[in-house]
């Protein structure tokens, strides 16, 4: 399994899933039975990932207009990301343009999102102490997911 951070660890809490991402990488125990990902903003990584072949989990921060904290899972697809368009960011390209340009090389991307509402994306370089303080809850779902996927 693939689980993908995307966002900026500069800019608060856009840097949720760079967070967590390198959190897992150096955990002893979990850091070589899946395959951990940092793609930062970029849409084409994000695409060569939903292109190939297996599961994806993918931790972002998204404006769902909710209290901040807030963790949502979804299962990314067609009809996700028509409702949830405007929520799903790569900075440089919308997620709904990646995905669907992965479902013309992989048409079963098989991907699901966790997706955290940030408090603050200021260029400060550091997650909110609301974030900070999820950060065990994600912890537990993204192992949860793993353990669904096996």
């Amino acid at each position: 399994m693939q689980i993908v951070g995307i966002g900026n660890i500069l800019r608060g809490d856009d840097g949720i899933g760079p967070t967590l991402i390198e959190k897992f990488q150096q955990d002893k125990e979990t850091s070589n039975e899946h395959e951990y990902i940092d793609i930062a903003g970029d849409a084409f990584a994000l695409l060569d990932i939903l292109a190939a072949e297996g599961p994806k989990l993918i931790i972002d921060c998204c404006e769902m207009n909710e209290k901040p904290g807030t963790v949502k899972i979804f299962d990314i697809d067609g009809s996700t990301l028509e409702q949830h368009d405007s929520m799903l960011s790569l900075h440089s390209m919308g997620f709904s343009d990646v995905y669907k340009l992965a479902l013309l090389l992989n048409p079963n991307p098989n991907c699901r999102l966790i997706a955290v509402q940030p408090e603050s994306l200021e260029f400060n370089g550091k997650l909110s102490k609301v974030l900070k303080e999820k950060i065990p809850y994600i912890e537990k779902l993204i192992k949860e997911e793993i353990k669904n996927y096996a």
